[in-house]
């Protein structure tokens, strides 16, 4: 269905619903043609999904090749249950705030507390230093998201 064909919705609201964020292989994000102009994206905003994304693929990284190490530390599966609910809440948070779900302050809350619980967990674990970065500037980025409402 086209989006010329949806009655009586706005436009608008749809196309912001819809917009395509894509995760570089670098790291960066990719913004669909318009997002900048469009209300709600602000740099702060912006800024937080890019963290999130960033977030969401540094954790399920680690935990898949954390879980297929020969070796594994006994202390790993909570480690790893820790990297996907961060993972997880990431994906789903830079979600609400892309389609600019009048939700998403509490998912920003939420997703905070989830990466600042992965950053306690990992933070002693040879190797998870890049997880733990990215869990701590996500859980920032999501705490001053959640503070702006």
């Amino acid at each position: 269905m086209a989006i010329g064909s949806i009655p009586r919705l706005d436009r608008r609201a749809v196309m912001i619903g819809l917009t395509a964020v894509a995760a570089m292989g670098d790291g960066t994000v990719a913004w669909a043609s318009g997002a900048d102009e469009m209300p709600g994206m602000a740099a702060a905003m912006r800024t937080c999904i890019d963290e999130c994304q960033k977030c969401h693929i540094v954790c399920l990284t680690t935990a898949t090749e954390l879980s297929l190490a020969p070796a594994r530390p006994r202390s790993a599966p909570a480690q790893i249950r820790a990297m996907l609910d961060s993972a997880q809440i990431c994906a789903t948070t830079a979600d609400f705030m892309a389609r600019g779900s009048a939700h998403h302050a509490a998912m920003c809350r939420l997703c905070a507390e989830i990466c600042e619980a992965c950053v306690r967990a990992c933070t002693n674990m040879a190797g998870m230093e890049a997880c733990v970065a990215a869990c701590a500037r996500c859980a920032k980025s999501c705490r001053a998201m959640a503070a702006m409402g």
